[in-house]
């Protein structure tokens, strides 16, 4: 596989299990009107999750894939940011007088 593939596919597995982890984080459903009574996930499934989305990269670290690595934390960081925006709470706007 090439390394664009390779970081991509490390990209994927981190976002999903970022995004799984993000969905049910107890911040984010004790502040978002819609997301309350839902469950949130246990303090070691969050710390399974957060590992496991970092271990792609240290795979890519131990085969030496420095490309790969770049798009993998170019990747991560940027859609991971993309998700905290996506899943913030709008803010109520203030009335004009």
């Amino acid at each position: 596989m090439t390394s664009w593939a390779v970081g991509w596919l490390a990209s994927f597995v981190s976002l999903v299990l970022i995004v799984w982890l993000a969905l049910r984080d107890p911040k984010r459903i004790r502040n978002h009107p819609a997301l309350r009574g839902m469950p949130a996930h246990s303090d070691a499934k969050r710390k399974w999750l957060g590992w496991g989305s970092m271990l792609p990269g240290l795979g890519l670290v131990f085969y030496g894939e420095l490309v790969a690595l770049c798009i993998w934390m170019g990747a991560v960081m940027t859609i991971g940011w993309i998700v905290v925006v996506a899943l913030a709470p709008r803010a109520q706007q203030a009335p004009s007088e």
